[in-house]
């Protein structure tokens, strides 16, 4: 297995920095809000914590501005193109936030699908892992036993919502028939050994099954 903590350590590689965390979930201020370098909903993220890299889902985001007294943007009818235009420091103003629950981490020998033991710090910096990563995070064969945390983490409504993104995210970089039934398979077994109750366990593969069957 690669060193993740040595390849997801280098300032020019992080999309932004923590700001904000505690034992159960995190934010990360990003630095810049333009698209490909931000995170999606439902996505993984992760923090560099110098002897853990933590790995977190991303469930919230807010654009918000960054000036001490905040006020309502003024409309302008215009392209994000001409804005970019007519204010080319556009993005030092404003503050892009992405808030993620914790779902495991590496340890320097290998993933674990838990929360991790220590929280990140301020100013821990924060990445978007590629698809390595994102594999070997999941192992072989592909398992998704970190399902009970979101669910433990976040309200039940958003908890589905969050599966969703995230078996969105996961079709996307598990393409094979047999690692997709082994992810459906592996977070409805989770979800039964932590005793949730069984009405969420059908709600919950169904999702899965819509986006990985």
């Amino acid at each position: 297995m690669k060193d993740y903590l040595g390849e997801y350590s280098k300032p020019e590689k992080a999309f932004g920095e923590v700001f904000s965390s505690t034992f159960t979930e995190f934010s990360v201020q990003s630095y810049s809000p333009a698209y490909p370098s931000t995170p999606e909903y439902g996505s993984l993220i992760a923090v560099n914590c110098e002897t853990l890299l933590i790995v977190g889902l991303v469930y919230s985001s807010e654009v918000v501005s960054a000036t001490v007294v905040a006020s309502l943007p003024t409309p302008l009818r215009k392209t994000r193109r001409e804005i970019q235009s007519m204010y080319p420091d556009l993005d030092s103003r404003l503050r892009d936030v992405y808030k993620a629950v914790s779902v495991g981490y590496y340890d320097g020998s290998r993933f674990w699908h838990d929360r991790p033991p220590r929280k990140p710090l301020v100013h821990d910096l924060a990445y978007l892992p590629d698809s390595q990563l994102i594999r070997d995070f999941h192992g072989t064969p592909p398992k998704l036993s970190y399902l009970p945390l979101i669910f433990a983490s976040l309200p039940e409504r958003e908890a589905l919502m969050a599966t969703r993104g995230l078996a969105r995210y996961l079709a996307a970089n598990f393409r094979a028939e047999d690692e997709r039934e082994q992810l459906l398979r592996s977070g409805v077994e989770s979800m039964q050994a932590w005793g949730y109750d069984a009405d969420l366990i059908v709600v919950v593969s169904g999702i899965l099954e819509s986006m990985l069957g």
